[in-house]
């Protein structure tokens, strides 16, 4: 379920989410000193603020045992008028090992009754509460294999596994030996803070494959015991903070970035973007293009569609408003933008070019039929990008350019030329190098 698509305007964007949040109904949580148990609705305001300030877009109240319903209900609808996504957790407590605690994350309209009802199940007592009124919970006494019980979770429930604090003392790395720390991993879909260390660790029990991490997600999450630790723990001098690339806030979308971390995780810092693109473009025209305004991503976009339904002018209306060199049958091109926009038609285009160590917006207009401007500036488009104007290939130019080999080398210097000129000059340096070392030897022996 995607309760709140805040993402769809131009795809996938950062966000910053807390998967391992505790509610004030748990006895590790310290509450304000002139606040008790029974201010529920004040609580939820100052933590949902808290929340808010620190631009937490999704979290996950993941309580011991259990999840307090009446007090999460009401915490999630007082988020969600925020626009934050509230995900219902529980932090496992088994007596496993020294003592394990497990993260679980599920989906937002999941049945809350029927989740702490199977929790219940997995102990050998069920009969007896795992939350006294004093919010003290008890360890849960699994009745069988954690791996059968991890396995089936995910079979019964569309939810997320997390180790969380590996190294403290409920930790996977403190609470078990290493190989079985290792073997129990390939059940979870993340754990919390990891150094590399603990990853040579745990790729030595031969229970993981040598590029493991490289594929699996370290997160970092606050864990806070006060309403002033909610986004502001820290680790190392860094802010404890996990930003994720998502289309919409759903346990399947958090699980895809989970699959993905070197392009959809970033730990304690959002991804800058410090590179020449566009932001969007808007097509006003009395034809087939003729009120269409799209907003691009800030990293990868594809325009997909069946044959016909305007991809090609989209990139053509591009070309045009830039005026942008065309590699063959220039003529037809801009006859196919006049015909799909329409005389008078009018094509803006916004584009951000990287000027130093700022970032630059211009806009430009282009009316069909005339030539383009620069609002605001006295300029023409290829004077805003310099030697770096944007690339426009169309399919029918793809044949013509594979057969022009000057080109061809001019699009290899424009695309990676800063890059061999770089590497180049290590070249260059590493030679004298060795040729320097050369003649030392040649003096020794001599």
């Amino acid at each position: 379920m995607n309760k709140i698509n805040n993402t769809s305007k131009n795809g996938a964007i950062w966000l910053k989410g807390d998967l391992h949040l505790h509610s004030p109904l748990v006895k590790s949580f310290i509450l304000p000193g002139s606040f008790d148990v029974n201010d529920k609705n004040l609580l939820i305001t100052e933590y949902v603020n808290a929340l808010k300030q620190k631009n937490i877009s999704f979290a996950a109240i993941t309580d011991y045992q259990q999840i307090r319903i009446p007090w999460f209900q009401n915490f999630q609808k007082a988020a969600e008028k925020e626009n934050i996504v509230i995900f219902p957790g529980v932090e496992l407590s088994i007596t496993y090992g020294k003592g394990l605690h497990i993260l679980l994350v599920f989906e937002f309209d999941e049945d809350l009754n029927g989740i702490n009802d199977y929790i219940k199940s997995l102990d050998k007592n069920p009969q007896t509460p795992l939350i006294k009124n004093d919010r003290i919970h008890r360890d849960i006494d699994l009745q069988r294999n954690i791996k059968d019980i991890l396995q089936e979770i995910k079979t019964k429930f569309n939810c997320l596994i997390i180790f969380p604090h590996p190294n403290d003392e409920n930790g996977i790395l403190k609470s078990l030996q290493p190989k079985e720390a290792a073997g129990l991993l390939k059940y979870a879909d993340a754990i919390e803070y990891l150094d590399n260390s603990n990853k040579d660790r745990l790729i030595s029990t031969n229970q993981l494959n040598n590029n493991f991490f490289e594929g699996f997600s370290i997160i970092e999450n606050t864990d806070p015991k006060t309403l002033d630790e909610i986004g502001n723990k820290q680790r190392n001098g860094k802010t404890r903070a996990t930003y994720y690339k998502l289309s919409n806030i759903s346990i399947n979308a958090i699980r895809t970035a989970f699959q993905d971390p070197q392009m959809r995780i970033s730990i304690y810092e959002k991804p800058q973007y410090d590179y020449d693109r566009l932001n969007w473009i808007k097509v006003e025209g009395s034809k087939f293009l003729k009120s269409v305004e799209i907003n691009f991503n800030k990293e990868l976009n594809c325009l997909i569609g069946g044959r016909g339904v305007g991809k090609s002018a989209i990139l053509e209306s591009i070309r045009y408003c830039l005026k942008n060199p065309y590699y063959s049958e220039q003529s037809f091109r801009e006859d196919f933008v006049s015909n799909v926009v329409g005389s008078g038609g009018k094509i803006t285009l916004s584009v951000s070019r990287k000027m130093g160590d700022q970032i630059k917006e211009y806009t430009i207009e282009r009316i069909i039929g005339k030539e383009p401007t620069v609002t605001n500036y006295q300029l023409m488009p290829s004077e805003i990008f310099e030697d770096s104007i944007p690339i426009i290939i169309g399919q029918k130019e793809l044949y013509h350019l594979t057969n022009d080999k000057e080109y061809l080398l001019r699009l290899i210097d424009q695309l990676i030329g800063s890059e061999i000129k770089n590497e180049e000059s290590l070249l260059v340096e590493k030679i004298y190098q060795l040729k320097d070392n050369a003649k030392k030897y040649l003096n020794i022996i001599e």
